[in-house]
This record gives structure tokens, C-alpha cells and sequence, in this order.
């Protein structure tokens, strides 16, 4: 009976004393992330998405940084899956005058498409010495779901449309005439990543049929047929 006791007593004592290495092991564990932000604190400061934060499509990131994380306004800002490659890449720019030794606000979305349920979000701070003592990065992880392919397509879509309409000029084969300038007059997106145009400069109208591509952080690819 003393026998049985003990035993129960040795092994109450085990579990308590194993829960309370675990209880420690979590606390550590819990200190190294808060220390791991913390030490970032000072130059970048992120509001929105939080540490480990289930995130939907798409993923809005605000925050400040300050004006040294930014290199003519801006800083490059990634999404890796859980394998580490780039889902996503995007330019955070500064909403104010980024030349301060202050801190300045920036906001951003980033359109992804993934089948991993997490994933990690790198905002890196703007290195154009490419020296690796000026580098510097905050890692936030976090859960992860995938833009839909309909969110995906219009997303694209807006940005070639933006894209054309600013550089229309530029992609047009012919010179405007008589002094005039072209400007768009529609635009209509067909399958297989095509897309139809129609301009005028208010004398000629013009017309052509482009394929487009999505570029790394955010850019468009636009090439005449």
C-alpha cells in the first residue's frame, strides 16, 4: 500500500515538474518572439497584420518605419510560402517626407495565390549599397488564405489598365498629329492574357492588341502583338 503511494507520489511529482519545464520552454519561447519585434521597434513598426495573424486575400499591411528603412521613399516588401519562395512582392511607399530621421507611415496590399495554410511576411529595409552590414529585415508569420483566382484576374487587370492609360504614348507604334495627344478611349481584356485598346489624340484614332504579364512587385509587362 506504502508502495503504491510512493509510486503515485513519484509520479505527480514528474508531471508537475515536466509541465513546469514546459511552462518555461513556452515563457522563452514567447520572450524570443516579443524580443525578436522589439528589437526591430525603433526602425520599423508594423500595426496591421499582427505576429501569427490568420490573414485573407487581400493582405493589408500598415504601418511606420523610419525615414532610413526607405530608400527614395520606398521599401521592398515580400510574402514567402512555407518553402520560402516569393508568393507575392510588393513596393511599400512612405505617405510623407521620407527624408527624417522620423518615423513615416506606409500602407500596402498584397494579391497572392497559394495552397500552403502559412507563410511569412518580410519587409525589408532598402539597401542600396547592397552592403550586408546596411541590412535589415522584419519577419512576421502568419496563416494564410489564398486570394481566389476571380480576386487574382481583377487585381492584374486594374494594374494593366493603369499601366496603359499612363503610358499610352509610349506604347502606341504612331505619332499623334497636329499637335495632339493621345489618350484612351477603351480598353478590353480578352482571354489567354490579351488585351484590346482603342486611342485617339482628337484628330486620328488608333488601335492595337497587347499581351500582358504580371512582374515582380506589382510591375505589368505590356507588349504589342
Amino acid at each position: 500500500m506504502h508502495g503504491a503511494r510512493l509510486e503515485v507520489a513519484i509520479n505527480q511529482f514528474y508531471i508537475k515538474k515536466t509541465l513546469s519545464v514546459l511552462v518555461v520552454i513556452l515563457f522563452l519561447a514567447s520572450c524570443s518572439i516579443d524580443q525578436a519585434v522589439d528589437d526591430m521597434s525603433d526602425s520599423i513598426v508594423v500595426f496591421q497584420p499582427v505576429y501569427g495573424e490568420s490573414v485573407s486575400c487581400p493582405l493589408h499591411i500598415e504601418g511606420e518605419a523610419r525615414g532610413s528603412w526607405y530608400f527614395e521613399a520606398s521599401f521592398p516588401v515580400k510574402l514567402l510560402d512555407e518553402a520560402g519562395n516569393v508568393i507575392a512582392e510588393e513596393v511599400a511607399r512612405a505617405d510623407g517626407d521620407w527624408m527624417t530621421d522620423d518615423f513615416v507611415p506606409f500602407s500596402l496590399d498584397l494579391y497572392y495565390e497559394t495552397s500552403d495554410e502559412s507563410g511569412v511576411l518580410v519587409l525589408q529595409k532598402d539597401n542600396p549599397s547592397d552592403l550586408p552590414k546596411n541590412d535589415a529585415q522584419l519577419e512576421i508569420p502568419l496563416t494564410l488564405s489564398s486570394c481566389r483566382s476571380d480576386e487574382m484576374t481583377s487585381y492584374v487587370q486594374g494594374l494593366v489598365d493603369q499601366y496603359i492609360r499612363n503610358n499610352i504614348s509610349t506604347l502606341s507604334p504612331v505619332e499623334p498629329v497636329l499637335g495632339g495627344e493621345f489618350y484612351v478611349v477603351s480598353i478590353e481584356f480578352k482571354g489567354d492574357d490579351e488585351v484590346s485598346v482603342v486611342y485617339e489624340d482628337g484628330h486620328i484614332q488608333e488601335s492595337f492588341i497587347a499581351v500582358y504579364e504580371l512582374m515582380a512587385f506589382g510591375d505589368v509587362s505590356v507588349v504589342i502583338e
